[in-house]
């Protein structure tokens, strides 16, 4: 080999040493550094899941809140449906009762009418009997 060569070879070796030297020097602290961005990173992961974890809960109690409420409004409507048909009901049977008392009334008043129109000229049914 030529001088220039092994000057050469032999800076390339020191330097490689130094860096050797350098890095093994730095390890501890290098190694530090490594753990404090794995924790930080374990952190944020912790804080992302902790976040969506409170998105699903947060949903999930809209969702029973909605589920409620809509539960509520079918029951009102059910109520409001079953008051509706016992006021049909109510009415229906008023009715009736009116319907009833007119035709009571109205045979009454047929009746007192062919009392009147018949008794003029025939007399009474007992009395015809005799």
């Amino acid at each position: 080999m030529t001088s220039d060569k092994t000057l050469n070879e032999l800076s390339h070796i020191k330097w490689r040493m130094k860096w050797k030297n350098l890095l093994k020097e730095a390890a501890p602290q290098l190694k530090m550094e490594q753990n404090e961005v794995t924790a930080h990173e374990r952190e944020l992961v912790k804080e992302l899941k902790a976040k969506e974890q409170a998105h699903k809960k947060q949903e999930h109690k809209e969702k029973k809140q909605w589920e409620v409420e809509e539960h509520k409004q079918k029951a009102q409507e059910k109520v409001a449906e079953r008051a509706k048909k016992v006021a049909e009901k109510v009415a229906e049977k008023e009715a009736e009762k009116v319907a009833k008392a007119a035709k009571k009334e109205a045979t009454k008043a047929q009746k007192a009418a062919r009392k009147t129109a018949g008794g003029a000229g025939k007399a009474p049914k007992h009395a015809r009997q005799r």
